[in-house]
């Protein structure tokens, strides 16, 4: 067993411990679809999400978004970290996919150790509201599409698992943050 395996193992142990609500692999509300959400209520669910998204990252280092169903909420909303800042996403919508693809490998905070390399849109367009309650329609792309994507799966209850074939699913043996989008399996 390598030692970033241990150690991630090691980590995954605390957070099951201190960050109870974290929703795994085999609990049913990940594959629940999510409904729309008034603001007042999405905005409790979105402060819970980003303090939970906290305490995992202090924990571990790693995690870039959580939604609602991974803390057991079927509210439509989710919540990122990127650049050092929180940013709510609720009652999202993709309006438009590029048809140019790209392939990553993805770890997913629901998923425990396991890692599937996963192909979706290089860009997308995104409506949604944001934690001041402005309706926003933005473009996104790279890595920012992949992890919008991956969060608003789960709002349709996929799991990154459900994107992949069973071939491309392995064990984490590598530092997430060191993974790069690909333009070839």
């Amino acid at each position: 067993m390598n030692y970033f395996y241990k150690n991630f193992i090691k980590k995954a142990q605390i957070v099951l411990e201190k960050v109870k609500e974290i929703t795994y692999l085999g609990d049913p509300i990940l594959l629940e679809r999510t409904k729309f959400s008034s603001y007042k209520k999405a905005i409790k669910v979105c402060k819970k999400l980003e303090q939970k998204l906290k305490k995992i990252r202090d924990i571990t280092g790693v995690g870039r978004g959580l939604a609602s169903t991974q803390i057991g909420s079927t509210e439509r909303c989710f919540v990122t970290f990127v650049d050092d800042e929180f940013q709510y996403f609720i009652n999202p919508s993709i309006l438009k996919s590029s048809d140019t693809k790209n392939w990553y490998r993805e770890n997913c905070l629901s998923c425990g150790p396991i890692v599937c390399d996963v192909q979706r849109s290089s860009s997308i367009t995104i409506s949604f509201i944001d934690k001041d309650n402005n309706q926003k329609e933005e473009s996104f792309d790279g890595f920012w599409a992949r992890l919008l994507q991956h969060e608003y799966d789960h709002l349709d209850g996929i799991v990154n698992i459900h994107k992949t074939d069973v071939d491309d699913i392995s064990i984490i043996s590598n530092d997430p943050l060191k993974e790069k989008l690909r333009e070839f399996k």
